[in-house]
């Protein structure tokens, strides 16, 4: 309806200015099919082209209504007229068709724009991977929060990736960067990640892009620690799957060396000096084979077979093997006087404080002093120290000191198995052990152990 008032506003003004009808079309239809068609669509368009057309057709007719045309170039003009008006409304009708698609598209595309913008926000801001930005040189120009809580530094505070590594692996990140810039698609590498008071183990994915270096680490700290785990309890089962042959030959070559000493025994029992070496050497077998057996139940993780024995009584008998032990080192004793029967197996006893005596001896110097004591823990336990004036272990060898395989020791000269079978020994038996150290003052190490009801 209004493109029809518009169309007939134009005729009235041509009719007012009683102008030709060429220059009334072009002045006053053309403009009303155009506003008809773009503001209300191609119908109304339709219609105020008709309209205006019917108009002019009345003044190219006469008002007798005769054929007779009255001017030739009116009537061509009007043709032309028609023509021209339809033009406008289809083409008109069709360009508001393709701008409402337009726009339609135009705001599809900012919608999946805004969700794929949102759906990497998430992933930078969320994502417990490190996710860093950064120019060849190492300068980091952005980086997601994992990164930064796990430096504890921000990018206004100028951070460099090679600041972060050591010497090391920033020289590898370098020969990374090289290959990268020389053509290569990716780089990955593993390095420690200095930040909040301890190194963590990074792996690292790089590609460079436009100039720029884009990093993904994932932390594998934890994962590297259980292949650790799972590399020494591998160690662990191969010595146990190796004892039990070691086991069966040296008891081989043992009894038949204890069936021996007794025929010398026998042979010479009036004696006194042979008996003497005779029964050493027994105790040395005896001993042979005890330890055979220790390392085969720590390997296989057997049951303890524990006895009351009086403590008082298996101490002071293995102080003089813990003298040889020492050698040089004054070892020192003091056992209290209410010292109770425990519960343990009496020869991985003194195993374990001969293998503590071996530790010390090699911690110390000759003329160095160890204490060997023992006493009450608590009214169910008794407690076993072996404390040394040597030279002691530092925070980090202290933690790793139970570690089977474990050696401070030079390559050749220890297997890592001592402190690992005393504290497997102490765990079969109910108890536990206990390790103190400080460097260059010395180390204490306690044996607590169940007393016999």
């Amino acid at each position: 309806m209004l493109g029809l008032a518009i169309a007939v506003a134009a005729v009235t003004l041509r009719l007012v200015a009683g102008s030709e009808v060429g220059r009334d079309q072009i002045v006053f239809s053309y403009p009303a099919v155009v506003l008809a068609t773009y503001l209300f669509g191609r119908s109304a368009g339709a219609t105020a082209a008709i309209v205006c057309l019917l108009v002019a057709w009345y003044y190219v007719i006469p008002p007798t209504h005769s054929l007779a045309v009255r001017d030739v170039a009116a009537f061509t003009t009007l043709a032309i007229d028609v023509l021209v008006s339809s033009t406008l409304v289809v083409t008109i009708s069709s360009m508001k068709t393709a701008i409402a698609r337009l726009r339609h598209l135009t705001h599809d595309l900012e919608r999946r724009v805004d969700e794929q913008t949102a759906e990497r926000n998430r992933l930078w801001q969320r994502s417990p991977e490190l996710i860093a930005i950064a120019a060849p040189d190492g300068r980091v120009q952005d980086i997601n929060p994992a990164f930064a809580t796990r430096v504890a530094r921000t990018v206004a505070d100028g951070i460099n990736l090679f600041d972060l590594l050591s010497d090391a692996d920033a020289a590898e990140l370098g020969e990374a960067i090289g290959r990268l810039s020389s053509g290569s698609e990716a780089e990955t590498l593993e390095a420690d990640l200095r930040g909040l008071g301890h190194d963590a183990i990074v792996a690292w994915s790089i590609v460079l892009d436009d100039g720029m270096l884009y990093l993904i680490g994932r932390d594998v700290t934890a994962e590297r620690e259980c292949n650790e785990r799972l590399r020494q309890s591998q160690k662990v089962e191969a010595l146990g799957q190796m004892t039990g042959g070691l086991a069966h030959d040296l008891a081989n070559y043992l009894n038949p060396i204890g069936i021996s000493l007794e025929l010398i025994r026998r042979h010479h029992p009036d004696d006194a000096r042979t008996a003497e070496l005779v029964q050493g050497a027994a105790d040395s077998v005896e001993r042979a084979d005890a330890l055979v057996r220790r390392l085969l139940r720590f390997a296989r993780r057997e049951k303890t077979r524990t006895g009351r024995i009086a403590l008082r009584d298996q101490l002071q008998a293995l102080v003089p093997l813990l003298r040889q032990t020492t050698r040089a080192r004054r070892l020192v004793t003091r056992f209290a006087d209410d010292l109770p029967d425990i519960l343990v197996d009496a020869n991985e006893l003194d195993g374990a404080l001969l293998n503590l005596a071996a530790n010390a001896r090699d911690a110390t110097r000759a003329g160095d002093r160890l204490t060997l004591s023992a006493g009450m823990a608590d009214p169910a336990h008794a407690v076993i120290e072996l404390t040394d004036t040597g030279v002691g272990m530092d925070a980090a060898t202290l933690m790793r000191a139970r570690e089977p395989f474990f050696s401070t020791k030079a390559c050749g000269q220890g297997t890592g198995l001592g402190l690992a079978m005393v504290e497997d020994f102490a765990r079969r038996s109910n108890g536990r052990l206990e390790i103190t150290s400080e460097p260059n003052v010395g180390t204490r190490v306690a044996l607590i152990l169940p007393v016999a009801s």
